[in-house]
């Protein structure tokens, strides 16, 4: 399929997707909005999502990695094949709102300034697989501008929710390809300090959670924190005029991260996170991590007996 001039081009990576990927793409031909290009890279699935793919074959346009590369690369190669003005994104488990891509197109068109704009998104298992969807209506998008702190405190969103213009997607330099978790946070940060960025209140898309994905890896927060360092060294300025606020993203970070590794009883690693990181933690942070370190393995070596 050839778009000649499309208003928007869909990039969907894919990889082993053969159970979603048919409602992912359904959804972005339920838009209603015309001349769509919709790109999918298949990053050398090993399951039957060519076959499932084949049945949009006059729709959509396939791109194939020899090897498995990852989300990262499987974008940036989608948005430098693509042929739209605008890009967006949508990963290959998650839905759209049949009228997600106007209401950005219309939010985009009456502010001239930005070139970004994302909305929020309703978490959903997949293997309950109902569309949330289903029955409703939304006509008018609510619009919050948000600043590059606003960003930075909270830059957690559904890639799936993203409409971007292509030449800020080359002037940030794409996805970092070496991450394998928070590129997304990476890309948004490096957005939001180029352009103004704009979010819809509305729930326009609905990310699917599936088992085992790299969202949900304990080595995430790393990234997490790899970012933020990234982003501060390449903006020494917003480094000097927001420590309170970086001090305080960095303590999120390790609080969760050291949450959830006590939460899954990985205890030594645990203190080697806290110990590694102790200068971005309060005294009574620190006490108190370590004294949920000390129950947790007094509690073990009762079990044990």
């Amino acid at each position: 399929m050839t778009v000649k001039c499309p208003q928007v081009s869909v990039i969907i990576p894919v990889y082993n997707g053969e159970s979603f990927i048919k409602d992912a793409i359904e959804s972005v031909l339920a838009q209603n909005i015309d001349t769509i290009e919709i790109i999918v890279i298949n990053d050398n699935s090993t399951d039957n999502t060519l076959e499932k793919l084949k049945i949009f074959s006059e729709q959509i346009i396939v791109l194939k990695n020899e090897d498995n590369r990852g989300a990262s690369y499987s974008r940036n190669r989608g948005i430098k094949y693509a042929k739209g003005r605008l890009i967006a994104f949508l990963d290959a488990d998650d839905l759209w709102h049949p009228n997600k891509l106007r209401l950005q197109l219309e939010v985009l068109a009456q502010h001239k300034n930005c070139q970004f704009v994302f909305s929020s998104a309703p978490l959903q298992d997949i293997e309950k697989g109902t569309n949330l969807f289903d029955g409703t209506e939304i006509k008018q998008a609510t619009v919050n501008i948000r600043s590059l702190k606003d960003i930075f405190e909270n830059p957690y969103m559904s890639t799936s929710t993203i409409v971007i213009t292509k030449e800020l997607c080359e002037e940030i330099d794409y996805f970092r390809e070496d991450l394998k978790t928070a590129e997304d946070i990476d890309f948004c940060l490096k957005s939001a300090s180029k352009t103004q960025v704009i979010k819809i209140e509305e729930e326009l898309s609905i990310t699917r959670r599936v088992k085992n994905s790299l969202g949900s890896n304990i080595s995430s927060y790393q990234d997490n924190l790899s970012v933020v360092d990234s982003f501060l060294e390449r903006h020494p300025k917003f480094l000097a005029k927001n420590s309170e606020l970086i001090g305080n993203v960095s303590s999120k970070i390790i609080n969760d991260w050291l949450s959830d590794l006590m939460f899954q009883r990985h205890l030594k690693e645990a203190l080697k996170v806290l110990k590694c990181n102790r200068k971005s933690l309060s005294y009574f942070q620190r006490f108190k991590f370590h004294a949920k370190i000390l129950l947790l393995t007094l509690l073990n070596k009762n079990n044990q007996l």
